[in-house]
């Protein structure tokens, strides 16, 4: 279950560096998507992947397309899909 902390900005984890590999987390409202490398994408309704699929491909830059994986997971109401960077590049 992906729960949500109501009434808090976006924040930053404290990042973990291993040779030249960092590590964090991040909430953003959006991001060069010409930097993504790989994103993990959890649905709430995994019937509606269709769907989802279209506003991926909207969303993402076309000339740079990340490697994704789609999962089903229950999601606490009204979200229906949470998307996280995995890799980007700097």
């Amino acid at each position: 279950m992906i729960t949500r902390f109501p009434g808090l900005t976006p924040t930053r984890s404290r990042a973990v560096a291993t040779d030249d590999l960092v590590f964090t987390v991040a909430v953003a409202p959006d991001s060069d998507k010409s930097k993504v490398l790989a994103a993990t994408i959890y649905l709430a309704d995994v019937a509606q992947k269709t769907a989802f699929n279209r506003a991926w491909d909207e969303w993402v830059d076309p000339d740079h397309p990340p490697m994704r994986a789609c999962i089903g997971v229950a999601i606490e109401p009204p979200h229906l899909v949470e998307v996280v960077i995995t890799a980007a590049r700097a």
